[in-house]
């Protein structure tokens, strides 16, 4: 299985301690709701990385998606097998945001966010996974502070 991923601390966004015991169930309810804004942002044609706007489709793409899709925004979704391989995981006390699967779905993960990658190369930048140590928007990493302040130490 390849993967694109990028991992950061979500722990470096806030400056108390959260007891060990409850660190685990922490990143998990961090990576549940990383998942979903970030197919939210993506949905909406908005980078999660820097909350930008996706480069708009050009308009010979955007006459082959309307074939295929009800949506002629730039979404990221055109067959599915890109998306559908996208997860955000707990690693090591961190999370990692990736696509873990097929060749394919990552070549295309990697085109779009760092330009690379075997025969997608041409793709335009349209990051949704973040570096690794490098977070995402400041409205995504103040909704992960808050869920971290529910395990805070009493």
């Amino acid at each position: 299985m390849a993967k694109l991923e990028g991992t950061f601390n979500p722990f470096d966004l806030v400056d108390f301690e959260i007891p060990k015991a409850k660190r685990k169930e922490a990143l998990a309810e961090v990576a549940t709701y990383l998942k979903e804004e970030v197919l939210s942002y993506v949905g909406s044609a908005k980078s999660p990385v820097d909350g930008e706007n996706f480069e708009p489709l050009s308009k010979a793409w955007k006459k082959i998606k309307k074939e295929k899709s009800s949506s002629t925004k730039a979404n990221l979704e055109y067959t599915g097998d890109m998306l559908d391989h996208f997860d955000v995981k707990v690693k090591s006390g961190e999370v990692a945001l990736g696509v873990y699967g097929p060749k394919f779905a990552v070549d295309k993960a990697r085109g779009h966010n760092q330009h690379a990658g075997d025969e997608h190369e041409f793709l335009p930048i349209r990051r949704f996974i973040p570096e690794d140590g490098e977070g995402l928007t400041p409205k995504i990493q103040k909704k992960v502070a808050e869920i971290l302040e529910n395990y805070r130490e009493d």
